[in-house]
């Protein structure tokens, strides 16, 4: 006879949860604040075009002793008009002139303001930094990052992937086609990932108004598509981008679909414009197993 339901699950509490659990690792989900910057940061783009910049540290290696679940990357003031401001952030770990690129090429062009909460791992006494690059040389970005402890650190990965970006153009993916068109984000991942996270971008030089556009995340081939999550984002005639989660887990979290992703699953991102759709871009953060 096998041990008491309660004795095997705690024999498994720490283990990822494809292997262990059919529970999504954000089940449950509480966030208590650990540590942020007292303000916003400055971090500049290299002075040529599509290439990262120099590190610049967000958190301190003593802003907290605890192990976070949830890092919360946010960009301000970044906006210029009929500008092409495309830009992706690497944020990376370690002593200065060390640093391990933990979450690569995140897009986060044009934001007037931007938060994206990302399920990663991070120890106690981690230093936290972050680097650019742009399709404008030198160009600047405001960001900040906080961190969060979870119950289930544990179950999350030191590392993350974002699918969908271009480093050759430091941009998501442009959306195209009539409004209901969905655009391939990768046709197949080479991994299992525990779930998927929806990132609206902008990097072209006009939004074309105000516009509430609306996202869907999707998995699945060509012509079957389901859509998994969803999230709305609304651009202004600055160009400026900032927006609200919809149809995903309540309050913290937005655009995040919490199941297993097999290896070799297609993903692809919906919008709803009805003209100009490749103002707008989108990546998808992937979260793998431990």
């Amino acid at each position: 006879m096998g041990a008491p339901i309660s004795v095997r699950r705690r024999l498994v509490s720490g283990q990822s949860v494809r292997l262990s659990q059919p529970l999504f690792w954000g089940d449950g989900l509480s966030a208590r604040f650990l540590a942020g910057p007292s303000g916003n940061i400055t971090v500049t783009a290299s002075a040529t075009t599509h290439t990262p910049g120099s590190w610049t540290q967000l958190l301190a290696d003593n802003a907290t002793s605890e192990t976070a679940g949830l890092l919360v990357v946010y960009a301000t003031n970044t906006t210029a008009n009929t500008t092409d401001t495309g830009m992706l952030v690497d944020i990376g770990t370690g002593a200065s002139g060390s640093e391990v690129v933990r979450v690569p090429s995140l897009a986060i062009s044009q934001q007037a303001a931007q938060f994206t909460a990302i399920p990663i791992r991070i120890p106690g006494s981690t230093r936290v930094a972050a680097r650019i690059q742009s399709s404008v040389a030198s160009r600047t970005a405001s960001l900040g990052a906080a961190l969060f402890a979870t119950p289930f650190a544990d179950r999350l990965p030191l590392e993350v992937d974002v699918l969908g970006t271009s480093t050759a153009a430091s941009v998501g993916t442009a959306m195209s086609g009539a409004s209901g068109t969905w655009v391939e984000i990768t046709s197949s991942t080479t991994k299992d990932y525990q779930s998927l996270i929806l990132v609206p971008s902008l990097s072209d030089s006009n939004s074309g108004g105000n516009v509430m556009v609306r996202y869907d995340l999707g998995i699945g081939a060509s012509g079957s598509e389901s859509a998994v999550a969803a999230a709305q984002w609304l651009y202004t005639g600055t160009p400026t981008v900032g927006g609200a989660n919809i149809a995903a887990m309540p309050g913290l979290l937005g655009g995040v679909y919490g199941a297993f992703v097999p290896a070799g699953t297609r993903i692809t991102v919906r919008h709803n414009r009805a003209s100009n759709p490749e103002r707008i871009d989108a990546c998808v953060i992937g979260v793998p197993y431990v």
